[in-house]
This record gives structure tokens, C-alpha cells and sequence, in this order.
């Protein structure tokens, strides 16, 4: 159940209206997944996201920031 809840904020929380057209502000936020790359971890990490803000000052200048994370998690005994 706890999964199910999981899964319908995340799905949610992606639903966010897209404003191609307009000179506002333009935020976003999205469920990220991680593939590792390297030799030491090999489980992928479904608990990541990003966070994403813009403002237009001018039709073609914009100024904003991304805050992205990932957690990745293998226990070695």
C-alpha cells in the first residue's frame, strides 16, 4: 500500500502545466531514476528527483536553478 501511495504523489507531482508560450515563471519537479555507472554499485536507484525554477527576464533571457539528487544503496557484508 505504502508503494501505491509512493507512486501517485510521484505521478501527481509530475503533472505540472507546461506555459510554452508565456514570460512567467516556470517551475518543475520530476521523479528521477539513476543508473550507476561505475564498478562498485550495481542496483539501480528509483529514489531521486529534481526540482526545477525559471524566470524570463526578457522573451529570450531567462535565469533560474535545478536542485537534483540521487540515493543510491547496496549494503556489502
Amino acid at each position: 500500500m505504502k508503494k501505491i501511495i509512493i507512486i501517485l504523489i510521484a505521478s501527481f507531482s509530475l503533472a505540472v502545466t507546461a506555459k510554452a508560450q508565456s514570460l512567467h515563471n516556470l517551475y518543475g519537479v520530476s521523479w528521477e531514476v539513476g543508473f550507476p555507472v561505475g564498478d562498485f554499485i550495481k542496483k539501480v536507484s528509483y529514489s531521486g528527483g529534481k526540482l526545477e525554477y525559471r524566470h524570463f527576464l526578457k522573451p529570450n533571457i531567462s535565469v533560474g536553478g535545478t536542485l537534483s539528487w540521487n540515493n543510491y544503496e547496496e549494503y556489502f557484508t
